[in-house]
C-alpha cells in the first residue's frame, strides 16, 4: 500500500504543478489573458497526448519503473526553469511549447500509473469475511 501511494504521490505532484497550477500561475502571477493562457495550455496539452501511448510502448519494451523514473527525472530537471522562463515570454507559442514541456513529463508517469499500482497487488485476495461475495 505505502508504495502505491509513493508512486500515486511523484505523478500527482507532477500533474498538478503542470496542469492545476498553470493556469492561476499565468493569469493571476503572470497577469496574462485569460484567453491567451488557455490557448497556450489547450495547445501544450493537445501536442502531448500521443506521448501517453508512446509511454506505454515504451513501458512494455523498456519497463515501466525506467519511463516513470524519467518523467519524475524531467520533472526535477524542467520545472523550475520552465517556471522561470515563463515569466520572461509573452509569446502564445513559446509559452505553449514551455508548458509542453511541463505537461510532457506528466505523460510518463501517467502511462504507466494504473498498471504499475495494479501490479503491486494479487489478482485474487482470499479474505474471510468477503467470501460471500465471491460465491
Amino acid at each position: 500500500m505505502a508504495l502505491g501511494i509513493i508512486i500515486a504521490a511523484g505523478h500527482s505532484v507532477l500533474a498538478y504543478t503542470a496542469t492545476g497550477y498553470i493556469f492561476p500561475y499565468l493569469t493571476n502571477v503572470l497577469k496574462w489573458s485569460p484567453v491567451d493562457a488557455n490557448l497556450a495550455v489547450g495547445a501544450a496539452a493537445l501536442a502531448q497526448l500521443p506521448f501517453y501511448i508512446i509511454n506505454a510502448y515504451l513501458a512494455d519494451r523498456i519497463g515501466r519503473r525506467r519511463v516513470y523514473i524519467t518523467g519524475l527525472a524531467l520533472g526535477l530537471v524542467l520545472f523550475y526553469p520552465v517556471y522561470y522562463w515563463l515569466g520572461f515570454v509573452k509569446d502564445v507559442a513559446l509559452a505553449s511549447f514551455l508548458i509542453f514541456l511541463l505537461i510532457l513529463t506528466t505523460a510518463f508517469t501517467f502511462s504507466v500509473l494504473g498498471t504499475a499500482i495494479a501490479e503491486l497487488f494479487p489478482t485474487r485476495l482470499d479474505i474471510p469475511a468477503c467470501r460471500w461475495l465471491l460465491t
